[in-house]
């Protein structure tokens, strides 16, 4: 639910969202190596041959838990929209993971 009260932060969490449910959450946690091939991330050629099965399942088993993660903050900030106020620490969460994952992606890059 949308809260008039609060228009911008209301808005903000339903858009955020949603465009990372969509973008980050579900494909992470369905298809995590096609995910990474559509954000052309560099894969191993050979990440799909018979002897790299055990990577190819450690990539899998790390793409869905950073799935699942992102469903469960998508989640959170879903429920806080309708009252922005009350589930003040919910944009904290969200602050404080963009940063963590600039900083990550920013040393592996």
């Amino acid at each position: 639910m949308f809260n008039a009260d609060q228009p911008f932060a209301s808005g903000f969490l339903w858009l955020a969202s949603f465009g990372f449910l969509l973008a980050y959450g579900l494909p992470l946690t369905f298809v995590p190596v096609r995910w990474a091939r559509w954000f052309q991330w560099p894969l191993p050629e050979a990440l799909d041959a018979p002897e790299n099965v055990g990577l190819h399942q450690l990539a899998e088993y790390f793409g869905r838990c950073t799935g699942t993660l992102a469903i469960t903050i998508t989640l959170f900030a879903m429920r806080a929209a309708s009252d922005p106020a009350a589930h003040a620490y919910v944009l904290e969460i969200i602050f404080i993971a963009c940063l963590g994952m600039t900083l990550v992606h920013g040393y592996g890059a």
